[in-house]
């Protein structure tokens, strides 16, 4: 149950893991939301201003969420590795930090490792 796997948790980890990767996860959420609605406005605007939708049309909204989706998912996909590593670290696989997380993960894997 869920308040077994908290007490296990706890007791093997302490308290503070309960919160390893939340302010990755608030940094995550804003870039997410700024690249989403940033790109979502701009493409809605490129196409209303090209004449190729209208700007309320069902296929201008589509192209923009679609675009806002793709962006989104490129901008945060570094972060979730880099988030999901750092949560799931052995206490042997300590990182220094989110910076060093991906350092060490690019010198030993490749860039296309944060993806």
């Amino acid at each position: 149950s869920v308040v077994d796997a908290l007490e296990r948790i706890v007791r093997q980890e302490g308290v503070s893991s309960l919160w390893r990767g939340s302010w990755l996860t608030v940094n995550r959420a804003m870039i997410v939301t700024a690249s989403q609605l940033a790109t979502y406005d701009h493409v809605k605007e490129i196409l209303v201003a090209g004449g190729r939708g209208t700007p309320g049309g069902i296929g201008t909204h589509v192209a923009a969420s679609f675009a806002a989706g793709i962006v989104a998912a490129v901008a945060s996909n570094p972060i979730d590795v880099v988030k999901t590593r750092m949560m799931n670290a052995d206490k042997e696989e300590n990182y220094g930090g989110p910076l060093d997380c991906a350092v060490k993960t690019v010198a030993e894997e490749g860039p296309m490792a944060l993806y």
